[in-house]
């Protein structure tokens, strides 16, 4: 009882609840096991535990994770970058966890990210193309989020050189309905 898996990232030992994501019933007693004095948020070995659960998808230990540390905002969207090349499920579930979100609460996640999000993760969600990842991107966050007016012109040739024409007739059906007038015509 109470292990301290607090930061042994740093040593030659790595930490227990690193080596056990896989097994959702151990992770889950190593986690509730840890020593009373450490916040959970505090720990820093979570950052490397949560980037091997996307990596590696175990995304029934990185869902526990994701809502045993919902506080920390950093964290969670740490996560949801690297989502997007290694882990497009959990990616979804991120945002899709936002869409049922309070827009206007401050201490949102979604809230949060949006403050954060930039134009390289649309490129990144581009690269690591997942269509519906990004429709969901640009119905949570609009285009505003990407400054699309000063960017369309990288973005459009980003789609055209990662993607097929297919692929961009498709996507375009579901993503202009949500763009203003004066961008599509």
């Amino acid at each position: 009882r109470n292990y301290d898996n607090s930061n042994k990232v740093a040593s030659n030992q790595r930490p227990l609840l690193r080596d056990s994501i896989f097994d959702f019933e151990l992770f889950k007693f190593l986690y509730f096991n840890r020593k009373p004095q450490f916040n959970k948020l505090e720990i820093s070995c979570y950052e490397d535990v949560i980037l091997k659960c996307v990596i590696n998808n175990a995304n029934d230990t990185l869902k526990f994770l994701f809502n045993e540390l919902i506080e920390n905002k950093e964290l969670c969207f740490t996560a949801f970058e690297n989502s997007l090349r290694f882990n497009h499920d959990f990616a979804k579930f991120m945002l899709d966890f936002q869409s049922n979100e309070d827009k206007n609460d401050e201490n949102s996640s979604f809230y949060f990210f949006k403050e954060n999000m930039d134009f390289d993760l649309y490129i990144n969600a581009v690269t690591f193309y997942d269509e519906d990842i990004l429709v969901k991107l640009i119905q949570l966050y609009g285009i505003d989020a990407i400054d699309f007016n000063n960017n369309q012109e990288f973005f459009v040739s980003t789609l055209l050189d990662e993607l097929p024409k297919k692929m961009i007739l498709r996507l375009f059906d579901r993503i202009l309905p949500m763009f203003p007038m004066e961008i599509c015509s």
